[in-house]
């Protein structure tokens, strides 16, 4: 059975795949938006306004290990968030578990059968492997994102990390 896939960039070379139906949409603003929160994880760049309700914005590629061009960003420049949902079965406008994703660049959406992904290869950042559900080939090798893992992990960090 296919599933659609959010496939998106993080930074060149680092490609993901997140469950459409735990993506509510995109939206973009500027650092200068985003309220830091003291004592959070250092992943979890603070709060914005949006439509009315606070949103937490998270620095996917911080989370993930590898390097971010976030924190070095200028206040005015543009930030494309894709927020997800932390429920694939809960209506997306009632679940107040809600992240907004700092991606580089939107790739489209792609239709996939999850059963002909592959396991995690071992030379992958390890938190990939840790959040990654498998790794599908489109032109390069994509992983595939367990969300709900990410709402796990926010959900029990600490004030410094984001692992588990």
């Amino acid at each position: 059975m296919l599933t659609e896939y959010f496939h998106i960039q993080l930074s060149p070379g680092i490609e993901l795949l997140l469950p459409l139906e735990q993506t509510v949409g995109v939206v973009t603003l500027t650092l200068e938006q985003i309220c830091p929160i003291p004592g959070v994880a250092s992943t979890l760049l603070g709060v914005a306004n949006q439509r009315g309700k606070l949103l937490w914005i998270l620095d996917l590629s911080g989370l993930l290990g590898l390097v971010s061009s976030v924190r070095n960003a200028h206040a005015k420049t543009n930030l494309t968030l894709v927020v997800l949902n932390g429920s694939a079965h809960v209506a997306r406008e009632q679940d107040s578990r809600q992240v907004g994703c700092v991606v580089s660049l939107l790739k489209g959406i792609v239709s996939l059968d999850p059963q002909q992904f592959q396991p995690v290869p071992a030379e992958f950042p390890p938190a990939l492997k840790l959040y990654g559900v498998g790794v599908a080939q489109i032109e390069r090798p994509v992983t595939a994102l367990n969300v709900n893992a990410i709402f796990t992990a926010l959900s029990t960090c600490d004030r410094t990390s984001v692992h588990p």
